[in-house]
């Protein structure tokens, strides 16, 4: 008896050690956002300057961050609330609870929730490429703590704060540097985007070859559910989240100041390279997605009798109506549907373009903020004549 209360005691402190370690990592990295990096610096000097295009989009993102981490973690909460429930004692659940696998089967276990997870976890593909090479054509610092929040608290907050940092970072490299900014801009529209292949942002292969392993992941993880294979399935598990770690390791941390040659790398272009492994992995995102998307419609269609019609709109309410199946289901779809929004609001904050606007928004809807933010980004680079809308006032007041 003595040596189960030892036993008990020791799994109860271990549980609440893991879960105290869990929190204060997750809290250091707010910290660390907020108090090191030049969100707030940015935030002061574009209202003071009175440069909305900035201040207004930025301050959309920092609330949107907010809520997000609110709305998600209440029903992780609950789910993490209902998962203990189901076992007799605390000491029980500690001991035997699998409710990382459990989150992910009750996300997982139909072609309809499949749909709006699956959404998600393309997407992070995409922005694990994104992360990696503004942070290095930025030089922004402290990357480590988005992938941590995105990987610890939540996929939609980790970005929102990202893009945040990436409009001010940018805002705050035109207004101290705009004649430095101007001059390479000229020289890379006369050479042409990606004329000199010694100054294009790359990748490293090995993140390539990780987010191909992510892509297959994914496209695996419902099969192995399928099939009632538990390891191959946290395989995958272990994989999609393990490539959250990509930006973290792939951008050597710089001791430079915030500003100091950024100007440089602020003009320099994506490589050929970049830009077709963008398209490519868009592409596949895009198909995949709709594979998804496709073999839930197809339940409604009788393929024996096709004069009955194809009633679309219950098939959709359907669709709908898998986001509240499940506490998780909820977390995920409201992850999905906040990382959408930011996407949005960073898209149509950099576009000086009405018409390119609402076809990225549109296209965010309809074909998954993976596929719109890849194109988005491909066309970003490609034309470099899509002015960052909000950097032209501090342009022209600098000039």
């Amino acid at each position: 008896m003595k040596q189960g209360a030892v036993e008990s005691f020791t799994t109860d402190w271990l549980g609440l050690f893991q879960m105290a370690a869990y929190f204060a990592i997750l809290i250091a990295s707010f910290v660390t956002i907020i108090k090191l990096t030049p969100i707030w610096s940015g935030i002061k000097l574009a209202r003071a300057n009175r440069h909305g295009t900035v201040y207004f989009p930025v301050c959309c993102l920092l609330v949107q961050s907010v809520l997000s981490l609110l709305y998600t973690w209440y029903y992780i909460f609950k789910f993490v609330v209902e998962d203990i429930a189901r076992f007799e004692t605390f000491d029980e659940w500690l001991e035997k609870g699998e409710m990382f696998f459990n989150a992910y089967v009750m996300v997982a276990g139909s072609e309809g929730r499949w749909v709006w997870t699956s959404g998600l976890l393309f997407w992070v593909l995409i922005g694990v490429s994104y992360m990696t090479y503004e942070s290095k054509r930025l030089k922004i610092r402290y990357t480590w703590a988005y992938v941590v929040v995105g990987f610890l608290g939540a996929i939609s907050v980790s970005f929102t704060l990202f893009y945040s940092h990436v409009l001010i970072k940018e805002y705050l490299i035109v207004v101290h540097n705009s004649e430095s900014v101007g001059k390479a801009k000229s020289e890379n529209e006369k050479k042409g985007t990606g004329a000199n292949a010694k100054d294009s942002i790359n990748l490293p292969l090995l993140l390539v070859v990780c987010v191909i392993g992510g892509f297959a992941a994914t496209v695996k993880m419902p099969l192995s559910l399928q099939v009632g294979n538990k390891l191959e399935f946290n395989i995958c598990l272990l994989i999609v989240h393990g490539i959250l770690f990509a930006p973290a390791v792939f951008c050597a941390p710089t001791f430079q100041s915030a500003l100091e040659n950024n100007s440089a790398s602020y003009g320099r272009p994506l490589s050929s390279g970049l830009l077709n492994y963008l398209k490519i992995l868009s592409l596949f995102c895009c198909l995949a997605y709709y594979v998804y998307v496709f073999s839930f419609y197809k339940k409604y269609i009788n393929l024996e009798d096709l004069s009955a019609g194809f009633d679309f709109f219950n098939a959709t309410r359907d669709l709908i109506g898998e986001i509240s199946l499940n506490s998780c289901q909820i977390s995920i779809t409201a992850d999905l549907f906040s990382t959408t929004l930011a996407t949005m609001v960073l898209i149509t904050s950099e576009t000086d373009s009405l018409r390119n606007q609402i076809l990225f928004i549109f296209g965010c809807i309809l074909c998954s903020p993976a596929v719109a933010t890849g194109i988005y980004l491909i066309h970003r680079e490609t034309f470099p004549a899509i002015e960052r809308a909000y950097l032209i006032p501090a342009v022209k007041k600098q000039n």
